[in-house]
C-alpha cells in the first residue's frame, strides 16, 4: 500500500470514529460523506475544534471552504447532533455538486460584508434546511427556536422608513426558508402573520417560489430577492459570485 493509500484509509477510519460519537442517526451523515468523496469533493472533519476562520465549532457546527486548497473543513462539538453535521455537509454539496457560487462583497473590506454574508447563507439555507428537516425531522425543533429568536429582533410594523426596510428584508430572508422547510410550523405561521400585516405575503411567496426554481443559480435567486425587497440590495456593483 502506498503512503497516499495509507493516508486515505486513515482518513476514512477517522471519519468513522468522528461520526460514531454524534448524537442521532449517523447513517445519513456517512452516506452523504461517501457521496461527496465519490464525486471528488475534498472534506475534512475537526470535532471539538474551533474554526480559525469564523471562531465557530465549539458550540455548533460550521463549515469553511478553503478556495486555495479546494477543500472543505467542518468543525463541530464532539457530541454534536447528527443533523447539525449533515446540515454542513449539505452546504458543501450545494456548492461542490450543484455548483452554487458564494456571494461576497468586492472588495472584501466592504462595510456590507457581514450583511451580504448573512444573505448568502440564507440563500444556501433555502436549499439546505428543507433537505435537513426532511432527513432529520427533529431538526425542525432547532430551527423553530432559531427563527423565534430572529423574529424577536425584527423591528415592529409601522416603524420609520429605514427601519421598515430592515423589517422587510428580515422577514423576506426568513421566508426564503420557512414555507419550504416547515410550512405548518408555528414559527412559520408567526412569520406569515407579520408579512400579512404589511401586505408583503404575496411578494414573499413569489420570491420564495422563484428562489426554489433558481436552484443553484444565485444570480437569479438574488434578483428575485431584490425585486421582492423593492430595493437594489445588495448593490450589483459591490458583490461578486465565486466558485
Amino acid at each position: 500500500m502506498t503512503d497516499n493509500g495509507k493516508q486515505g484509509t486513515d482518513t476514512v477510519e477517522k471519519n468513522a470514529q468522528y461520526f460514531d460519537r454524534l448524537v442521532g442517526d449517523i447513517a445519513p451523515v456517512r452516506s452523504l460523506h461517501d457521496e461527496l468523496v465519490a464525486l471528488g469533493t475534498r472534506i475534512e472533519y475537526f470535532p471539538g475544534a474551533t474554526s480559525p476562520e469564523t471562531l465557530n465549532g465549539d458550540l455548533w457546527a460550521t463549515a469553511d471552504w478553503h478556495h486555495d486548497e479546494s477543500i472543505w473543513r467542518l468543525y463541530f462539538p464532539v457530541t454534536a447532533k447528527a443533523h447539525a453535521v449533515y446540515h454542513e455537509q449539505l452546504h458543501a454539496r450545494f456548492k461542490a455538486v450543484d455548483g452554487a457560487p458564494m456571494m461576497k462583497t468586492f472588495p472584501a473590506s466592504d462595510p456590507l460584508k457581514e450583511s451580504v454574508g448573512q444573505l448568502n447563507n440564507d440563500l444556501d439555507h433555502a436549499y439546505v434546511v428543507p433537505r435537513e428537516v426532511a432527513q432529520y425531522p427533529e431538526a425542525a425543533e432547532y430551527w423553530e427556536k432559531d427563527y423565534k429568536r430572529f423574529l424577536g429582533k425584527i423591528p415592529s410594523s409601522g416603524a420609520v422608513s429605514l427601519t421598515q426596510l430592515q423589517r422587510k428584508s428580515d422577514l423576506l430572508r426568513a421566508w426564503l426558508v420557512l414555507p419550504v422547510a416547515m410550512p405548518d410550523s408555528p414559527i412559520t405561521q408567526a412569520f406569515r402573520a407579520e408579512l400579512v400585516k404589511d401586505k408583503w405575503l404575496d411578494i414573499g411567496d413569489e420570491m420564495s417560489a422563484r428562489v426554489q426554481a433558481a436552484g443553484a443559480d444565485k444570480v437569479l435567486a438574488i434578483h428575485a430577492f431584490r425585486e421582492a425587497l423593492g430595493r437594489g440590495f445588495p448593490p450589483v456593483g459591490r458583490v461578486i459570485f465565486t466558485h
